[in-house]
């Protein structure tokens, strides 16, 4: 056996192998099926070759080149092909496409019964070969036929490539045209035009062609032609679709689960194929029931149920599904199954849970609110009214109010007030404590606040408003009887001060006219100090009698008037002991103030009669100021002959002391005396 003869045998066995590889992808596929008969008839005329080539003598090899002149088939084959490929389906329908196969019938009948196409064998190295009848006409026909079979399909597929715009038919086209028609045109040129011209070469036809198949098969193989394998789609559909599909038998067992199906029910495919229907639904005389009903007709008119019902999952969970069941018939066959599709309601049903428990809060938030809620549409037309907006305004039935515009609830005089704060809304949001004259049914009035909220759809588009309003008429009168109350207290208060401050200043005016017959110095001293304490303690209740605030005073303010009157007081000349005030505004009340004030006054006074003797000249300076620890310090600082070196402060004879002493321990103060190179007092207190 030669070489030739094995490469010939080897091609028509890969050309019938493919020829099943390719039917069995979609065997229901009319496409699948032509090029599953190319490749069955392109393995049998290998075989022929195979014959031939090895044939022992001349009447065997002619007897297996006769066969071989059924090769006038293939042209009208790869024709056929191309007619499905591209789609002519008009030409498809009519019984033209007969027309096509008519010449591959004359020609391979003249070829069996005639010496007019292959009259002989001939050895050659490569083996047995056919030769051509002296006249070489239908031959020439032959070859012909083959070259407009082969090269009319090329250009279908041609024209078909540059018109489509899918990517993956280009591809699917590519593929063909490469698999087919290169290995053809190399076969047209080995074993027809070559013959013509007296050359001869190794037939080549049947090994070109299953090379080309075998391409076609990597193809289909590789990038799962849809247009080949649309079985392929249909289980990647299935596959990957999110929606559960189970597929039963007429005898309702499960056959077909994809994967959105198991990872619902949580069972393995082994585990859940087989089993009855009632195996998965819970339900399963209500789905009997629909499952009767689908009868043959509905089956083959494919009608589908769709109803809700129960999946029991692993471990018995029960999952609520909507499902869709409907019957599948083969064309002129009994009825092949029942195809259940659905989807899982379980989020749906929580969040329609979820849901209604949330309208019921917010239906009993509404219905027992004090305040009434009304919402409108963008225009202003009542669209809801809670219980209490009905009662607040005193009509019976929503229907009395609704489609109204929300102006209906408020008064005339508050109309353009409430357009205007309807724009603010809108540019806002919200709005809060709006005031309105509003009205009730019979025409009465009472005050209402009002908060008005914009509502925005999911779009973020507002299409709707929510008002609260509360009856605060009594509130507003009882505000009006508070603030007259306090009005009228206030009035009371500075009374209060104003005839303090006068008692004090009479108090003071006696002291000062008693003074006036006392001949002892030291005695007049004594009332003169008095008079100037009195005076401390009437200058606050004065301040408190001019504020707008009766309970605290601005004791910086205190600071100047009281330091001016002492050294009025004591005919201080100012060119001699100067004043320095550096003060801060701090409000005190009235139970520091005084305090505060009566040790100011002792610490001025002290220094204006014992700092400075026989007309020295000095400073006294007064701070006021809180430290960095908020507490109040006061100081008064003198730069006269010093404090006594061998006097203890808080343990002294003198009144002043004593006094300065037990004022600053009334308001928890501290009491500091600092001698370096000028006389501080320093008063912390909070």
């Amino acid at each position: 056996m030669n070489i030739y003869a094995v490469i010939s045998l080897l091609a028509s066995v890969i050309c019938i192998f493919l020829g099943n590889f390719i039917y069995y992808k979609n065997p229901k596929s009319q496409l699948n099926k032509l090029i599953a008969i190319l490749c069955i008839f392109v393995g049998f005329l290998a075989f022929t070759e195979f014959g031939y080539r090895q044939a022992e003598n001349a009447s065997t090899a002619y007897f297996w080149l006769k066969l071989s002149t059924l090769w006038p088939f293939v042209p009208a084959l790869l024709l056929h092909i191309a007619l499905i490929f591209t789609e002519k389906r008009d030409f498809l329908k009519s019984k033209m496409i007969y027309l096509v196969y008519l010449p591959a019938i004359i020609l391979s009948g003249l070829g069996l019964t005639t010496d007019l196409i292959i009259n002989g064998a001939l050895r050659e190295y490569w083996g047995w070969t056919y030769t051509v009848p002296f006249d070489p006409t239908l031959f020439g026909i032959m070859s012909l036929w083959s070259m407009f079979g082969g090269f009319t399909a090329a250009a279908l597929f041609f024209l078909y490539y540059s018109k489509t715009t899918k990517p993956m038919e280009k591809k699917q086209t590519k593929y063909i045209f490469i698999g087919l028609y290169i290995p053809l045109i190399i076969s047209l040129i080995s074993d027809l035009i070559f013959p013509l011209v007296s050359i001869r070469v190794p037939e080549l036809t049947m090994t070109s062609i299953t090379i080309g198949l075998l391409f076609i098969a990597y193809g289909i193989y590789k990038y799962h032609f849809p247009i080949l394998t649309p079985a392929m789609a249909a289980d990647k559909i299935i596959a990957t679709m999110s929606n559960f599909l189970i597929i039963l038998n007429p005898k309702k067992r499960i056959v077909t689960v994809n994967n959105a199906s198991l990872k619902l029910l949580g069972y393995s495919e082994e585990k859940i194929k087989g089993k009855p229907l009632q195996f998965i639904f819970k339900d399963e005389k209500t789905l009997d029931k629909i499952l009767k009903n689908l009868n043959e007709d509905q089956m083959e008119n494919g009608d589908v149920k769709t109803f809700e019902t129960k999946l029991k999952a692993k471990n018995n969970k029960i999952i609520p599904v909507l499902l869709s069941v409907s019957g599948i018939k083969i064309i002129d066959d009994e009825p092949l199954g029942i195809v259940c599709i659905g989807s899982d309601l379980t989020e749906k049903k929580n969040m329609m849970t979820a849901l209604h428990k949330t309208e019921e809060l917010y239906k009993t938030l509404v219905k027992t609110d004090p305040d009434s809620v009304v919402t409108t549409d963008m225009a202003g037309k009542i669209t809801y009214l809670s219980p209490r907006a009905l009662e607040m305004h005193e009509y019976e039935t929503p229907d009395e109010l609704l489609g109204k515009n929300i102006l209906e609830l408020i008064t005339p005089e508050d109309h353009q007030k409430a357009g205007l704060d309807m724009q603010k809304t809108i540019q806002r949001g919200i709005l809060r404590n709006l005031e309105y004259i509003m009205k009730k049914k019979d025409g009465k009035q009472f005050i209402g606040e009002l908060n008005a909220t914009l509502i925005k759809n999911i779009d973020g588009e507002p299409f709707a408003f929510l008002t609260t309003t509360r009856d605060i008429t009594h509130h507003k009168k009882t505000e009006a009887q508070i603030k007259a109350s306090l009005e009228e207290k206030d009035v009371l208060l500075k009374e209060i001060h104003h005839r303090v401050k006068n008692n004090l200043q009479i108090v003071s005016s006696l002291l000062n006219l008693q003074s006036g017959y006392i001949e002892d110095k030291e005695a007049q001293n004594v009332f003169k100090e008095s008079q100037n304490r009195v005076k401390s303690m009437a200058m606050i209740h004065e301040k408190l009698y001019q504020s707008e605030n009766f309970a605290r005073i601005n004791f910086g303010d205190y600071i100047k008037n009281l330091a001016s009157g002492l050294f009025s007081s004591y005919g201080v000349n100012i060119t001699v002991i100067k004043l320095k005030i550096n003060v801060d505004s701090i409000l005190l009340d009235i139970n520091t103030a005084i305090p505060c004030g009566l040790i100011l006054n002792e610490l001025v006074t002290n220094s204006v009669k014992h700092a400075f003797p026989k007309g020295m000249h000095g400073e006294i300076e007064i701070g006021f100021f809180r430290n960095n620890n908020d507490e109040n310090v006061l100081t008064v600082i003198d730069t006269g002959i010093g404090f006594p070196e061998d006097m203890d402060f808080r343990n002294t004879d003198t009144l002043g002391m004593r006094l300065i002493t037990s004022l600053t321990d009334q308001i928890d103060g501290e009491l500091e005396l600092i001698t370096e190179g000028r006389t501080e007092f320093r008063i912390t207190f909070t």
